[in-house]
């Protein structure tokens, strides 16, 4: 993700769970963020979660999916401006 702080790494942790798909975020080592209403749409994966740091907010997300990349996503938090996502699998 590239925040206004500055680009973050982040690793998302993606399964299926019950039947549903799950998933959870983890920055640095730190400590595990589960991602709320999880929701892949054609190419399309949204979901929103809770950060605590640097700040406290609610980002909600969205990236396009094509094989292992993720691309063309964004993540916003309410008025702030939105932030590019970008990633692929490991």
């Amino acid at each position: 993700m590239q925040p206004p702080v500055g680009n973050q790494s982040v690793l998302f942790n993606l399964y299926m769970k019950e039947g549903q798909l799950a998933g959870k975020a983890t920055q640095g080592g730190g400590d595990s963020i589960i991602l709320d209403n999880l929701v892949l749409d054609g190419s399309q994966l949204r979901w929103s979660m809770k950060v605590t740091k640097p700040m406290r907010l609610t980002l909600k997300c969205t990236v396009s999916v094509n094989g292992h990349e993720m691309h063309g996503g964004e993540a916003k938090a309410g008025m702030l401006p939105s932030s590019k996502l970008a990633g692929h699998r490991l």
